[in-house]
């Protein structure tokens, strides 16, 4: 065989080669993007199922027992502004007129106040649970706008007319 023809063979198999490694580029080209087109459709599938998991964790209320938990630190919060405290399980003497005159008002202003300056929901077993946490951070630190004292003065001022 002359060069010349080893030539030839060696750019016919050269040619073939090619051919067949373009062929199968075509065919790994077209399953790339199939695959790629399927994980689109994946990641939209999954954009959509944490968008209906986010607007139905957005719509879960508070439990049982974290309504009571807002209940009890409201009361708690109000006892501990007030000063009133309790022995063997009733108020203590020194505590009976703020108990009395002041207890409910202030816990009827804390609710109030908790509604309008937090996300406490109306009833507060409403409250959404996304919300609880902000809630119960409020109610910690909450105190009458006017203060203890003036809004004690506000509540004397009120029942002598």
């Amino acid at each position: 065989m002359s060069e010349t023809t080893e030539l030839m063979d060696v750019v016919k198999q050269t040619a073939f080669n090619v051919a067949g490694i373009s062929e199968q580029m075509g065919i790994l080209t077209t399953e790339i993007k199939t695959i790629k087109l399927e994980q689109r459709r994946q990641a939209e599938g999954l954009a959509a199922v944490n968008d209906r998991m986010q607007n139905y964790e957005d719509r879960i209320r508070v439990s049982r027992s974290e309504a009571q938990n807002i209940r009890r630190s409201i009361h708690e919060r109000v006892c501990e502004l007030l000063g009133i405290h309790y022995l063997d399980g009733v108020v203590a003497n020194d505590c009976l007129y703020a108990d009395k005159y002041y207890r409910g008002r202030f816990i009827s202003r804390c609710y109030v106040d908790a509604r309008n300056e937090s996300r406490l929901g109306t009833p507060y077993y409403e409250t959404y649970s996304r919300d609880y946490q902000e809630v119960l951070d409020y109610i910690a630190r909450w105190v009458p706008p006017t203060g203890v004292e003036g809004y004690k003065a506000y509540l004397e001022m009120r029942m002598r007319k």
